[in-house]
């Protein structure tokens, strides 16, 4: 259930703010980089793991291992304007 609610997120985040066809190529770009820890030009489950529990983290605000709607709600929020500071998101 955690994995499918991490990837749900991963691609919300993705979707949010690659608006259209060569920045959703660039998120997932950015994603796959961020994901391949040791540059092998792979992504091991492991790998696909350690990123995916960096995010639930991130939304963990209060840090009791659940993520609540609000806490979702107000890091997707976060993240949507820091990437409206950047000028989009170019991930």
């Amino acid at each position: 259930m955690f994995k499918i609610a991490a990837i749900s997120i991963s691609l919300l985040f993705l979707v949010s703010c690659a608006h259209h066809g060569s920045r959703h190529h660039m998120g997932q770009k950015k994603m796959f980089e961020m994901m391949d820890t040791n540059k092998d030009g792979a992504v091991t489950k492991d790998e696909f793991d350690k990123a995916h529990e960096g995010m639930f983290a991130g939304m963990d605000a209060n840090k009791d291992g659940k993520v609540t709607s609000e806490e979702m709600a107000d890091h997707m929020k976060m993240k949507k304007e820091e990437c409206k500071k950047k000028g989009g998101c170019k991930m």
